[in-house]
């Protein structure tokens, strides 16, 4: 196993919003809300985001605010979810059904009260979501669409050779907010780490995440490697094998994949670490 911290260790996202001191956003490693304190980094896991599986990577991409709810646009998940600040709760809209073909939402696009998700396979159709009715519907590619993208609205980051310092990956897969105050903030891909860049001052500073409720994340955490395990499609990048192993030894693990004796016990404990090494190479790749 490598060294470092793993991927359902990590909290951080592609983009999030910023409001009254605070940070919302999706999990990039696994479905997960979370809400952050920018001036200390004291962090809160809020919940996983509904009808979406527990251990899905890259469920939203892009996010807005309007009014008093945050808007988490789909990236590789089914639906568009709404947070309600006031109100603290979830609610999600179906973009695509279980039994449509996959795909993956290149665009985001507002236009006033309708939100469109442009795909990125050719062959799958525009979803125009009515954010009053929260209905949804099909447009042909040939409709010239209005609005604007979201990705359009994003300011420049100002000093982009500062990330090379930082020697991280990932580094055009999150984006960066200001404030008024012209602070910029970004979450590190990789471990727990918020980056706050002063444009005056040209200083970088990294705040690490401290989580209030970690018992609480633990709990979480511990159902998501029970469903890969169950899946098989645990890797070493995401797991550590005592923690396969404990897991695989669960009663009910073992009878929901029908290991009734000790050679299919060994059975699929080598089937499974085959799969994981085959994951994570294809990760690699």
């Amino acid at each position: 196993m490598r060294n470092g911290m793993l991927e359902l260790e990590r909290i951080s996202c592609h983009d999030f919003i910023e409001f009254d001191g605070y940070a919302w956003f999706s999990n990039w490693f696994y479905n997960g809300l979370f809400q952050v304190e920018i001036e200390t980094g004291k962090t809160k896991f809020l919940g996983g985001f509904e009808d979406e599986k527990p251990y899905a990577r890259n469920i939203h991409w892009e996010t807005f605010k309007r009014d008093e709810k945050i808007y988490f646009c789909p990236w590789k998940g089914r639906h568009l979810h709404t947070y309600d600040l006031t109100r603290r709760s979830l609610q999600s809209i179906e973009i695509r059904k279980e039994s449509e073909g996959f795909f993956t939402v290149q665009d985001i696009l507002l236009a006033g009260n309708e939100v469109f998700c442009v795909p990125e396979q050719q062959n799958a159709k525009i979803k125009r979501i009515d954010l009053q009715s929260q209905k949804v519907t099909e447009v042909n590619r040939k409709v010239d669409l209005q609005g604007k993208k979201i990705s359009e609205r994003r300011e420049a980051f100002p000093a982009a050779g500062r990330i090379e310092e930082l020697h991280t990956g990932h580094a055009d897969e999150f984006f960066w907010r200001r404030s008024a105050d012209k602070k910029w903030h970004a979450f590190l891909p990789e471990g727990r780490r918020l980056l706050c860049y002063m444009e005056e001052s040209d200083e970088l500073e990294t705040i690490p995440l401290t989580l209030i409720n970690g018992d609480e994340l633990e709990a979480y955490l511990y159902r998501v490697k029970k469903e890969q395990v169950k899946r098989k499609i645990a890797t070493e990048k995401a797991m550590r094998y005592e923690e396969f192993f404990k897991i695989l030894e669960n009663e009910k693990i073992c009878r929901e994949t029908d290991l009734s004796d000790r050679v299919g016990v060994g059975k699929t404990i080598w089937e499974t670490i085959c799969q994981a090494k085959s994951n994570t190479a294809k990760m690699r790749d």
